[in-house]
């Protein structure tokens, strides 16, 4: 009876013990997590062509130059005539810091002086989707303004208006075997042989200027706030060019060029009472679509394989509305000197 009670009682443990031992051997959430960005950035590609450092993790410490340029040219107001406004963000050196882990990361970077500009940044180099958003703001605004029946220019003085930009850039890599975007711009992998690779991408683009002063305001015609916000999508062409490679040290050059086709999905202005003064639409035009280009640029240098160095940057042209009524542009750039660490 001692016996058979012995044979039920393990019986019933043995069970229990099973279930132990599957669970030590189930992979944690951080651990799929991982092996789904290693397959996601490994998996497909030819080992001739594309490398993995052994270091998965990268931090960066960068100094960053950027400025955002913007142009309205306003249709015949009474009395003024045609009014022109620039205004650019001025050019101020950065201070960026980044955090990546296998090509996926985020960064922040603030003016040396004053914290005038200041960027957020998430960006996935990977294959063969990939890309990055960017949140910008700016009160360094300054610039002039002019109008046909004013005898001078205006100034525009910093604190007088105040910038703010969401851009959103995406694109597909149809030679991701060959080809990688993580080896030019976040450096997840090591290009070993020089590759090119058509692209499809997508962006979305928003920016808002805000005026704080009455005389900007007023020559704005009653404006208080301009808000604009596009997207595009287009295709172009991306190249890394491996000008030399060896067991640690690697030299690559990135260009990459893609023209699109961009639609106003929306254009506002509102006075300082939050009234309209000139309503959704392309001020007021009804050809809503123009032409624009992304470009992508690098030169990034591996002297070993933990430590890294390079330049790298990019640039986005917006257009909105007619020559003959209002018309808005903006062009956006950013260039920074890094410095990486692989741990």
């Amino acid at each position: 009876m001692l016996l058979s009670a012995n044979v039920l009682q393990a019986q019933y443990i043995e069970p229990a013990e099973h279930k132990a031992e599957e669970a030590e051997h189930k992979p944690s959430i951080f651990q799929r997590l991982h092996n789904f960005l290693r397959d996601t950035e490994l998996k497909g590609l030819d080992t001739n062509y594309i490398g993995a450092p052994k270091r998965k993790w990268s931090a960066y410490l960068n100094t960053y130059t950027s400025d955002v340029a913007f142009r309205v040219k306003s249709k015949e107001i009474p009395e003024l005539g045609r009014i022109r406004i620039s205004m650019h963000s001025k050019v101020q050196n950065q201070v960026s810091a980044g955090l990546f882990y296998y090509g996926y990361g985020a960064s922040y970077s603030w003016s040396l002086i004053k914290g005038y500009n200041k960027d957020l940044s998430f960006t996935t180099y990977s294959s063969p989707v990939g890309g990055e958003i960017r949140y910008h703001t700016s009160k360094a605004i300054s610039g002039t303004i002019s109008a046909q029946n004013l005898p001078t220019e205006l100034k525009i003085l910093r604190g007088d208006a105040k910038e703010t930009t969401f851009i959103l850039n995406t694109y597909y890599l149809f030679n991701r075997r060959k080809f990688s975007y993580g080896a030019a711009m976040s450096y997840s992998k090591i290009q070993k042989r020089s590759a090119g690779s058509p692209m499809a991408g997508l962006t979305l683009y928003q920016t808002r200027i805000t005026s704080y002063d009455p005389l900007l305001t007023s020559m704005l015609g009653g404006i208080k706030r301009i808000k604009l916000r596009q997207w595009g999508i287009g295709g172009g062409y991306a190249y890394n060019w491996v000008v030399m490679n060896s067991d640690e040290k690697n030299l690559l050059l990135h260009a990459s060029l893609m023209p699109m086709i961009l639609f106003t999905a929306k254009s506002v202005a509102r006075s300082e009472s939050g009234e309209w003064v000139v309503k959704e639409g392309t001020f007021g035009q009804k050809n809503n679509t123009t032409l624009t280009f992304m470009a992508r640029g690098s030169v990034s240098y591996n002297w070993s394989e933990r430590y890294l160095t390079g330049i790298s940057g990019f640039y986005n042209t917006f257009r909105v509305g007619s020559r003959n009524s209002y018309h808005a542009s903006t062009d956006d750039w950013v260039v920074r000197v890094f410095f990486a660490v692989r741990f």
